[in-house]
């Protein structure tokens, strides 16, 4: 058992808008290379769908518009991976999510994406009222014969590896842990819950263990 914590050159006054700062992953800049990319999975740890939205920091408009709208996730679920691209140099960027039948209580947060980087935006909840919302790298540290997770709670939470009485350590609310080896797939437990890895994840491989107080775990493999 171990654990670890470890714009570009000018083109002309013409050649480049406004609205080309930050794109959604249909969208094609110019067809030169002038975009950088990153892929983003969008974690629902809430008890209600969800919807996602993006946009460049530099963009002057709000981010809760349909044309900044990437995925509607439902309750206890993660959305396939989506890629974002943005103009080289405008990589500061805000991620937002709302409520998808209120539409009304929303939150966001800020993050400098890198290029060709793999990023988690997860919404979960203190209260079954409110929205938080976290965003971070995603990352592997895969060791033979074992499977490392990291866990994300809602919650200050015990996290109890083997037959070991005493807490590896306790979560902090809305923060990632480091990387923790799981020798056997039952083996961990998270605020009192067992997290069953396995039918739901490969040995050798990374994870993030989403665990919530109400006992909701989602276990979603990195990159």
């Amino acid at each position: 058992m171990f654990k670890f914590n470890k714009l570009m050159a000018p083109l002309g006054a013409a050649a480049i808008s406004v609205g080309l700062v930050g794109c959604n992953s249909d969208d094609i800049i110019l067809g030169i290379d002038i975009a950088d990319k990153a892929y983003l999975k969008f974690v629902n740890n809430t008890d209600s769908s969800k919807t996602f939205y993006m946009n460049s920091v530099k963009e002057d408009e709000a981010l809760f518009r349909d044309d900044h709208r990437t995925r509607d996730v439902s309750a206890q679920d993660a959305s396939e991976s989506y890629k974002y691209t943005w103009i080289k140099g405008f990589s500061n960027t805000r991620v937002g999510v709302e409520d998808s039948n209120s539409r009304t209580t929303q939150v966001s947060t800020e993050i400098r994406l890198r290029d060709k980087r793999d990023y988690w935006a997860i919404a979960w909840s203190l209260t079954s009222n409110d929205i938080q919302l976290s965003a971070f790298e995603q990352k592997t540290f895969d060791v033979a014969g074992e499977y490392t997770v990291r866990v994300f709670a809602n919650a200050e939470l015990d996290i109890v590896v083997g037959t070991s009485t005493t807490p590896l350590e306790t979560t902090e609310i809305g923060k990632v842990t480091g990387f923790i080896g799981i020798q056997n797939c039952n083996d961990l437990e998270v605020g009192g819950i067992s997290i069953n890895l396995c039918q739901n994840a490969n040995v050798g491989s990374s994870y993030l263990v989403v665990v919530d107080d109400d006992g909701e775990v989602l276990v979603l493999k990195e990159t």
